[in-house]
């Protein structure tokens, strides 16, 4: 039986490298792992929370016509500090933007939400999910009015001249309904 003062230093390096190739090769099988349960998943709907969930307009407020920022109760003692798309519509820009027809739009569409939707307001949202691009959340907005709950959506595609569009769920399949630029009018 060897002692421990016979190893030699070949003998300890030799084993010291079979335990790290046989670390490297676990951390590639979870490596591995992981990118197929990713591609497994990519084609998956999102999830969507069904809700109806309460929500504040926090004190940065309305970002612009299609996008709040909120706070959304989810459970009690869990809050959601977001911006929320308005899920069925697209606003012209605010930032960046193609003319300055879109810009003077764009900022018509966040006065007319501004109005609806002023800081503090209590609403509420319903079919909760995460945003396609990401940092953000999309739901349907809607507000108690006298008549009952009114979708925002709604409100933003009866305006006229027209300050939104529809998108996502509110998208028609023809074509020929699609709107032009903004910059081009309709």
């Amino acid at each position: 039986m060897r002692s421990y003062k016979s190893l030699s230093i070949d003998t300890f390096l030799n084993a010291v490298m079979w335990v790290s190739v046989a670390a490297l090769v676990i951390v590639l099988a979870i490596a591995l792992n992981s990118v197929a349960t990713c591609k497994a998943n990519a084609g998956e709907a999102p999830k969507v929370y069904s809700g109806p969930y309460v929500a504040y307009v926090t004190d940065d407020g309305v970002y612009d016509g299609d996008t709040i920022n909120v706070e959304i109760h989810t459970a009690p003692g869990q809050i959601l500090m977001t911006g929320l798309r308005v899920a069925g519509v697209d606003t012209p820009e605010i930032g960046r933007v193609s003319c300055e027809g879109e810009k003077a739009l764009g900022l018509k569409a966040k006065a007319f939400v501004e109005q609806r939707f002023p800081v503090g307001l209590k609403f509420r949202v319903r079919d909760l999910q995460y945003d396609k691009y990401g940092g953000r959340h999309v739901a349907i907005v809607e507000r108690e009015t006298v008549t009952g709950w009114q979708r925002l959506d709604d409100e933003l595609l009866r305006v006229r001249p027209r300050i939104a569009d529809p998108y996502g769920i509110n998208k028609p399949d023809d074509p020929l309904t699609k709107s032009k630029s903004w910059c081009e009018g309709k």
